[in-house]
């Protein structure tokens, strides 16, 4: 099975939904960025926030914690096409767009923001820990689902050693058989620059993003040894 890990998500695809339903025709819409689904929970200074886009792609972002920072991992249009299938099947009809519940800063709230069909957005607002209706709580069950698998995907794909640390010089490889080299690491170490080999492309990228987008340390380069006065 391929498995891939993209940095930029939304390219192409479509939900399993009626031809009447469709607001905007399959040729007009740009679905380049089209997040579909969205579930964003936080508590405290803990936060992650999944978005599926049209393509396949699943962006994890996690943000205090142990592990924090992005992964993207992709869907086989098969799997992204069965999820369809479910989420297409639940009837949220009677969901209200706010679950009413316990309000503290301690306690996980949740926004879910569908845009199943492209210009028709719902949004949902409940905490997590109250028993949610059926309907809901079975589309948070597909979103998990979703989640494992392109977390899975995600750490799985990336061929770099796990803890690899961009270095000014390193060669890294795409998995396309790109070559580019990291020209710069920010002062703060966040960060990196790194050029293409083959192209005039220059790519910035938070540290944690390097693991989603190369796949091999070709070379490393050696510092260059000081002459003795």
């Amino acid at each position: 099975m391929r498995a891939r890990v993209l940095v930029v998500a939304g390219l192409l695809g479509c939900w399993s939904l009626p031809a009447a339903a469709r607001t905007v025709s399959d040729a007009t819409v740009d679905r380049r960025g089209h997040e579909q689904v969205l579930l964003d929970c936080s508590s405290g200074e803990l936060r992650r926030a999944v978005s599926l886009f049209a393509n396949g792609t699943v962006r994890i972002r996690d943000e205090g914690g142990r592990d924090p920072g992005m992964r993207l991992g992709e869907l086989e249009p098969g799997e992204l096409q069965a999820f369809q299938n479910r989420i297409a099947e639940i009837d949220l009809s009677e969901v209200t767009l706010r679950v009413r519940g316990p309000s503290s800063e301690t306690l996980e709230q949740c926004r879910l923001r569908l845009e199943l069909t492209h210009g028709e957005v719902t949004e949902y607002r409940f905490p997590k820990l109250v028993a949610l209706p059926l309907a809901l709580s079975r589309l948070i069950t597909v979103i998990d689902d979703v989640v494992a698998l392109a977390d899975e995907r995600s750490r799985a794909a990336s061929g770099l050693p796990l803890d690899y640390e961009p270095r000014v010089g390193d060669v890294l490889v795409k998995r396309d058989g790109s070559r580019h080299r990291v020209v710069r690491v920010t002062a703060d170490g966040g960060g990196v620059e790194i050029v293409s080999l083959e192209s005039p492309l220059v790519i910035y990228l938070p540290m944690e993003g390097v693991r989603g987008e190369f796949s091999e340390v070709e070379g490393r380069r050696r510092p260059v040894a000081r002459r003795r006065q």
